[in-house]
């Protein structure tokens, strides 16, 4: 019995002593669990930009895909649909009329510089998170026949995306970008939004690695074919079309 107490004290003294020496180091330990979830990638040449969805607050992901257009890592940039984009429609039956949130990537894209002919967007059903947009994306580029890829999302997105990409398009050549300041991976913890974004990330990554993919009932089929791949719609009357492989300088 003495020597289960005796255990038992020191089994709380060093349990105590952990916590004192995560406390002294704290920031070490936070900065370390921002800078894991950033895995970006050298930018290089490539067929097209991607927007990854899921920005539609700050727009830092159109906004950096419109400048590596402007300087000239790729000519063209690609929207995929999102679970977002329906929500303008429901509205606009019931007469209230918004742009939706891939509307709304388009705008900034036109504005920063990127002409028409340069945009494609994707109609396709969405869902399906990000596996269901490298999904949507894998079918865009087979169609077109493109080869390589810059992927622009967060910094904190960046490994879940490479991991997600790599397995469904692994024949392509992707390098995934951070569209934000990688800084902020230092002290992600100090901005409520940013921490909440870093806990949400963590708890998708360990479903990946425990191989758990929930399904639900908006999720579109796990292969199809692009639908409404095209110009966007604020380009109506404008001679655009959707260019190829070939058309890449």
């Amino acid at each position: 019995m003495g020597w289960g107490r005796r255990a038992a004290r020191l089994a709380l003294l060093v349990f105590a002593i952990g916590v004192g020496l995560a406390w002294l180091n704290r920031e070490a330990l936070l900065r370390r669990t921002g800078t894991f979830l950033l895995a970006a990638d050298a930018v290089a040449k490539a067929d097209v930009a991607v927007v990854v969805r899921g920005d539609e607050i700050r727009f830092d992901r159109a906004v950096k895909a419109a400048a590596l257009v402007r300087d000239g890592w790729t000519d063209r940039v690609y929207v995929s649909s999102a679970l977002a984009d329906p929500a303008a429609r429901a509205l606009a039956a019931k007469g209230v009329v918004l742009p939706s949130a891939q509307d709304d990537i388009v705008s900034v894209l036109m504005q920063r510089g990127v002409a028409c002919e340069r945009i494609v967007v994707d109609a396709s059903p969405p869902g399906g998170g990000t596996e269901g947009e490298m999904r949507r994306l894998r079918a865009f580029m087979s169609s077109r026949g493109l080869k390589s890829a810059l992927l622009v999302t967060s910094w904190f997105h960046t490994r879940r995306v490479k991991r997600t990409a790599a397995a469904i398009l692994p024949e392509f050549r992707l390098a995934v970008l951070a569209s934000d300041d990688e800084e902020v991976a230092q002290r992600w913890w100090r901005q409520r939004y940013v921490a909440q974004t870093v806990v949400e990330e963590y708890g998708k990554l360990m479903l990946a690695k425990l191989a758990i993919s929930p399904h639900f009932a908006d999720d579109p089929p796990s292969e199809q074919a692009p639908g409404g791949v095209g110009p966007p719609a604020q380009c109506a009357g404008a001679d655009v079309g959707v260019p190829s492989a070939s058309a890449t300088p």
